[in-house]
C-alpha cells in the first residue's frame, strides 16, 4: 500500500486518486471494477480487475467477501444469514457473501458463538467498538 493512503485508479481519462478511507466497496463485472466512494453519486469505473486491487487494500480495513466484492469492514451495519448470506452496509447497500468463514473470523465471530449470538442478535468488536447486528431467519 502507498504512503499517501490514496488508491490510484486507472480510468479512461487518466488516473483517479481515491482516499482509501472513503471507499465503501468495490464491485467487479468481469474485467471492470466499480469503486463506490462516500460522497460520490456514481462509482469510479476502472478497467483493472478486482483481483488487482486486493494487494493494495490489505490494510485490515477491507476484505473480499465474494468473488465480485471487496468491502470496507467499517461500513458493515448487519450480517444477515437469511435468503442467502449478505451484508447490509451503513448506506443500505446489500453485498452478497460467499466467503463466510473468513468474514466471521475477521469480525471476531467464531462459529461456536453463532448460537449465542442468535439469541442476542448483536456483536460488538471490542477492538474497534464497531457494533454489528446479526439477523438470522
Amino acid at each position: 500500500m502507498n504512503v499517501l493512503q490514496k488508491l490510484p485508479v486507472p480510468t479512461v481519462e487518466g488516473f483517479h486518486f481515491i482516499d482509501i478511507a472513503t471507499i465503501k466497496y468495490l464491485k467487479s463485472d468481469n474485467t471492470t471494477t466499480y469503486i463506490y466512494v462516500e460522497g460520490e453519486k456514481f462509482p469510479v469505473v476502472s478497467s483493472k480487475n478486482l483481483g488487482k486491487y486486493e494487494p493494495e487494500l490489505q490494510t485490515g480495513l477491507f476484505l473480499r467477501v465474494h468473488q465480485s466484492y471487496i468491502v470496507n469492514l467499517s461500513r458493515i451495519k448487519k450480517y444477515i444469514r437469511a435468503d442467502g448470506t449478505y451484508l447490509l452496509l451503513t448506506d443500505g447497500t446489500s453485498i452478497p457473501v460467499t466467503r463466510k468463514d473468513e468474514l466471521l473470523k475477521v469480525l471476531g465471530i467464531a462459529k461456536k458463538w453463532i448460537k449465542i449470538l442468535f439469541e442476542n442478535g448483536r456483536f460488538q468488536d471490542w477492538n474497534t467498538g464497531m457494533l454489528i447486528q446479526l439477523v438470522f431467519k
